[in-house]
C-alpha cells in the first residue's frame, strides 16, 4: 500500500494514503484484489479477476515474493476436494524460507567472520 501511494505521488497524483487504503480494500471486497498476509505485518495486493491459481514463496529475511504455479498442486486440490466431499474454489500455499542472495549473504559474513578469528 506504501508503494502504491508514494508510486502514485511521485507521479504529481494529488491522492492521500486513506484515500489509496480505502480503494485497495473496496477492490479487495470486489474480488478484484487480493490482499495477502505474507507476516512482519507486510501486506502486499496482487490482482486476482481473471488471474491464474498461484502460490507464493517468500524469503524470511528480504521479504522477496516468488509466484510459481505446479499443476500437481491443481491435482491434489482436486483429489482432496473429491475425497472430503467439498467443492474447493480456491486455495492458499505460502512457503517460507531462504531465497540464494540472502543464503550467500549469511555464508559470505560466516566465512568473513571466521577469517577474522583465525586472525586473532
Amino acid at each position: 500500500m506504501e508503494s502504491l501511494y508514494i508510486h502514485m505521488k511521485n507521479k504529481k497524483y494529488r491522492v492521500s494514503r486513506a484515500t489509496v487504503y480505502n480503494t485497495l480494500e473496496l477492490l479487495v471486497s470486489c474480488d478484484l484484489v487480493t490482499k495477502h498476509q505474507f507476516g512482519r505485518n507486510m501486506a502486499q495486493f496482487e490482482k486476482s479477476y481473471g488471474y491464474k491459481q498461484h502460490d507464493h514463496v517468500i524469503c524470511i529475511e528480504c521479504n522477496k515474493v516468488v509466484e510459481f504455479c505446479d499443476p500437481r498442486i491443481h491435482q491434489i486440490q482436486t483429489m482432496i476436494g473429491e475425497l472430503l466431499k467439498f467443492d474447493i474454489k480456491h486455495h492458499s500455499l505460502n512457503l517460507y524460507g531462504i531465497c540464494s542472495t540472502c543464503k550467500a549473504k549469511r555464508e559470505a559474513e560466516k566465512k568473513e567472520r571466521k577469517q577474522r578469528s583465525n586472525l586473532n
